[in-house]
């Protein structure tokens, strides 16, 4: 494979797939709907206890629970959302050296070898995580001989995607 070079300029839903994806807990969605459902029966028992015996501390208590499950859902998301629109408008982009030994980006010297890149895979992208960095590498934005070689050198693990909560890795 020949030296490649490409200038990455991400989409607002490039950005929001690398934030949800990319950054999200690591627990998965799984715990989301443990917390979920613990939330949700403490509502029930304290709204049981104010219909028993009707004690404000018992209906706060179960406001309180159900405002958290609502923000345990919501928050995220708004959260990633917002930080793609403000970041897509400063029109990010990187500069990508593919060579077979592994990458190399913007004015960087030295080449990040595939086999220390972790590396999460979505239908049309390649999400990277370095300490501190998150790069998405959109397939858009490489040439068929890069995609075929990343296969090999670069597969990543497949993330599951879903239209709530954060995705999961297969086998992470």
């Amino acid at each position: 494979m020949d030296t490649e070079t490409v200038r990455v300029e991400w989409t607002q839903q490039e950005i929001y797939a690398c934030l949800k994806y990319g950054t999200a807990r690591r627990t998965g969605p799984l715990a989301v709907w443990i917390e979920t459902g613990c939330l949700a029966l403490a509502a029930i028992y304290c709204l049981v206890a104010f219909v028993a015996q009707p004690q404000t501390a018992s209906l706060l208590l179960a406001l309180a629970a159900a405002a958290l499950i609502a923000l345990l859902w919501i928050v995220p998301e708004k959260r990633f959302r917002s930080q793609a629109r403000l970041a897509a408008q400063e029109r990010p982009a990187v500069t990508v050296t593919v060579c077979e030994q592994g990458l190399r980006f913007n004015d960087e010297t030295d080449v990040r070898p595939y086999g220390q890149i972790d590396c999460l895979r979505l239908p049309d992208m390649r999400i990277l995580r370095f300490p501190g960095q998150l790069v998405g590498l959109p397939d858009r934005a490489f040439s068929a001989d890069v995609l075929t070689f990343w296969e090999k050198a670069l597969p990543g693990v497949p993330v599951r995607q879903s239209k709530r909560g954060a995705g999961k890795a297969h086998g992470a």
